[in-house]
């Protein structure tokens, strides 16, 4: 019977003491801190955003800087499901690494670095993105619309043509 009383009095002394660091471990504003992640994918940089709780920062503004300078590079506003994009060219030009920043205007604020590392082995695919962006408007030109306007008109005659010999 002694061995059953101090293996009850360990249990409820155990269950106490992870009372007592769970009540002290608990931080009020864990339940509403905010967090930001930022990724590269696909040639471009995505990122999310959310409160720890399960809240989402809708329509927020993400600003990103030169982690240095604090110079502003670029902003967007987080979608309804919190999410945000730029397009990779945003860090054209950039030496260092940058900061993604998110503030929600009633305190929460939150932080990414994306370190230089990180997205200076994207520098081909932004190079290309602006050559494929400027080939695109140089290539589009008056000519090439009134050539395809034509190719349409043609193929839209023969049907009729060929719709007038069957019937």
């Amino acid at each position: 019977m002694k061995n059953t009383e101090i293996g009850l009095k360990k249990g409820v002394l155990l269950h106490l003491l992870i009372l007592v660091l769970a009540v002290f471990q608990a931080d009020p504003g864990m339940a509403h801190r905010l967090r930001i992640f930022a990724y590269l994918e696909g040639g471009q940089i995505l990122g999310e955003a959310a409160f720890s709780g399960g809240g989402i920062p809708k329509n927020v503004e993400i600003v990103v800087l030169g982690a240095e300078e604090k110079k502003l590079l670029a902003s967007t506003r987080t979608d309804l499901q919190g999410n945000f994009s730029f397009p990779l060219s945003v860090l054209a030009g950039v030496e260092g690494d940058v900061l993604f920043v998110i503030e929600t205007g009633d305190g929460h604020r939150a932080e990414w670095k994306m370190t230089a590392d990180e997205y200076k082995d994207m520098e081909p695919v932004v190079q290309k993105q602006e050559k494929e962006r400027i080939d695109v408007k140089e290539g589009v030109s008056v000519w090439r619309i009134i050539a395809g306007l034509t190719i349409i008109f043609a193929f839209g005659y023969g049907m009729k043509i060929l719709k007038k010999k069957r019937g």
